[in-house]
């Protein structure tokens, strides 16, 4: 159920873009905020549920309500991610569109 409120409430933006072919009325600056801010809370709970991931090798099913909101975090971020690129593949103009490319690249090394 978590993880279905995450797609309904991320992959309309994806769509909205890709059909569009266009990032207008999207603020990138928000969007870089948020997928740093995603990728630390990712790290964070991943350091924080990996003794728990560790225990699931005896048993994998009784731990999964423990995981829950890793799984819930980690579906997130890799939905969030996403949505910086095509906001830089859909700039409006070549100058923009150079600079938040480069800011993808910073991204994909920065995970």
């Amino acid at each position: 159920v978590v993880v279905v409120g995450c797609v309904v409430a991320i992959i309309p933006a994806h769509i909205k873009m890709i059909t569009k072919k266009s990032a207008e009325g999207v603020s990138p600056s928000t969007l870089m905020i948020v997928n740093f801010q995603q990728t630390i809370y990712a790290w964070n709970v991943l350091v924080l549920k990996f003794p728990q991931l560790q225990d699931c090798g005896e048993d994998f099913w009784l731990c999964q309500a423990n995981l829950l909101s890793f799984y819930q975090v980690m579906f997130n971020w890799l939905l969030q991610i996403p949505l910086f690129y095509w906001c830089a593949r859909f700039a409006s103009d070549p100058e923009s569109k150079a600079k938040l490319s480069g800011l993808w690249r910073y991204q994909v090394a920065f995970v």
